[in-house]
């Protein structure tokens, strides 16, 4: 677990840094609207993957046992089915794309863009989503098996030497098929790297496609499963996909699409470096709860909790009182959003770090029956952020989006895992979160009014420097503000961190 960890934050930074990097060359050297167009394109291609179901889920659920049993010959049955899913879906995301693309003069303005670069952007999307179908669907085998650090650095590696070819391509010729070509260059670059290392961990995996039909019919229980997790995708599809669509309806700007994709820019990849410490934590709670120990169960949910609240304050904190200084000096004042853009974003943050934990264990009881959660949370978002849109735009859009997602995932996904599987009050762990928030919201202004004091004397002539000598201040003073209130509030906090040290020989 700690090498897939140790692996995912070393290659996460460094495509952090060429991310940032590359959409400002990219915003200054090919536009504005050229990053809004390809945000927008692959946020209508992010309708297509619906399709998939959940599919991947419910295979990676399947795999633990037999991989923990060594069971080849039922890991190849589970691979085979896999395929054979994918396939049927990357043919009917195929058709429906196809059909998608005499569409696209009505949803990007021909006075624009050359409805040929449009298009060739629109194809370069669609054909690296059915290369995750139609070839790369065998790495879920890898991210079961503990061994995402693979795919990782190879996704990331394959990104970041990719990402720096299109830097240069854009600095000197700041064409739009060149920048094309390089993308899709990209996409077959990792489906070669990741056959080769599936079949070097693996050379007795041999699927036959055609016999997929045969063999779903013993793990009907994937069919089932998939069913209910493809509902539970429309939620996730309305968070990420729709957003960018719906602000553009009420914006009728690709510019404030691509300034609100700065700030998300931000927001993802503060979650992604969360996201990768915990990654691989998944198949260790499911371990967890095949043991049926409730009382650790429980104890470990708090630990996990505690440690992801405190993430999340740092990270949430952080990018409210820095992300403005930050894009100003990244891109440009031009580019800030309104203060109450950048407040609703920061609480976005830590409510979904809030959510996560029950979400992790949701996932490992197997709690997918609720499918109707994500047409209630449709039903919020557009109730809420169209009418809101209208009258306060952006921001608007961002609090329906806000609202839907807490009525969801921070308070009905919490009652459903502590009532059906970790058998604790509900109650008490929603009195914990409002805890936990004040107390991660006191040091977060206590110590941004400390930051502003000491920096008080003294004047910068450079925005950068002021920036990182701010951000690092912030930062350490939060750190050791946050880490000294939880240390005193949480024993949960206490033990996970003391854990942390010895499996990372800081302590003994």
């Amino acid at each position: 677990m700690l090498t897939n960890a140790k692996f995912s934050m070393l290659f996460y930074i460094l495509s952090l840094g060429v991310a940032f990097f590359s959409r400002k060359i990219f915003l200054d050297s090919l536009g504005t609207n050229f990053v809004g167009l390809s945000t927008t394109l692959q946020n209508i291609l992010g309708f297509l993957n619906l399709a998939e179901m959940g599919i991947g889920v419910a295979i990676g659920f399947s795999l633990y046992k037999p991989l923990y049993e060594q069971n080849r010959e039922e890991i190849t049955e589970i691979i085979t089915v896999l395929g054979y899913f994918y396939r049927w879906i990357g043919i009917i995301i195929l058709a429906i794309g196809l059909i998608l693309a005499f569409f696209l003069p009505f949803i990007i303005p021909e006075s624009q863009f050359n409805p040929g670069v449009v298009l060739t952007i629109y194809t370069v999307f669609l054909f690296s989503s059915l290369l995750s179908y139609f070839v790369n669907y065998k790495q879920v085998l890898l991210c079961a098996d503990q061994k995402n650090y693979l795919v990782v650095s190879s996704l990331q590696g394959v990104n970041i030497l990719k990402s720096l070819l299109q830097m240069s391509a854009a600095l000197l010729w700041a064409n739009y098929y060149l920048w094309a070509a390089l993308e899709m260059t990209g996409g077959i670059l990792l489906s070669i790297i990741l056959h080769r290392i599936i079949k070097r961990h693996y050379p007795w995996l041999n699927t036959h496609l055609k016999q997929g039909r045969q063999m779903l019919r013993g793990y009907s229980y994937i069919t089932k499963t998939c069913k209910q997790v493809f509902f539970h995708r429309i939620g996730c599809f309305a968070e990420w996909q729709v957003m960018p669509v719906l602000i553009y309806s009420v914006e009728a700007s690709l510019s404030i699409v691509a300034l609100y994709g700065n700030y998300v820019l931000l927001t993802d990849k503060a979650l992604g470096c969360i996201n990768q410490i915990y990654q691989s934590t998944q198949a260790s709670i499911g371990n967890l709860v095949a043991e049926g120990n409730i009382q650790k169960i429980q104890y470990v949910f708090q630990e996990i909790l505690s440690l992801r609240l405190f993430l999340g304050g740092l990270t949430s904190c952080s990018f409210y009182f820095l992300s403005d200084e930050f894009i100003t000096c990244w891109l440009g004042t031009e580019y800030q959003l309104g203060n109450s853009v950048v407040l609703l974003l920061a609480v976005r943050l830590i409510f979904t770090q809030s959510s996560s934990t029950s979400t992790d264990f949701g996932m490992a009881y197997g709690l997918f029956w609720d499918i109707w959660a994500p047409f209630v949370q449709l039903g919020i978002l557009f109730a809420v952020s169209i009418p809101l849109g209208i009258r306060l735009g952006l921001t608007g859009v961002l609090l329906g989006n806000l609202v839907s997602y807490t009525l969801v995932y921070v308070i009905w996904k919490s009652i459903l895992v502590h009532h059906w599987g970790i058998k604790q009050p509900v109650s008490v762990y929603f009195l914990r979160l409002l805890f936990f928030w004040g107390v991660i919201g006191i040091c977060g202004i206590t110590t941004h009014n400390l930051t502003d004091y000491f920096l008080a004397p003294f004047v910068f002539e450079s925005l950068w420097l002021h920036f990182l000598i701010k951000a690092a201040l912030y930062g350490c003073l939060l750190l050791t503000t946050m880490a000294f209130a939880f240390f005193i509030i949480s024993s949960h906090f206490r033990t996970a961190v003391f854990k942390l040290a010895r499996n990372l020989h800081i302590c003994y």
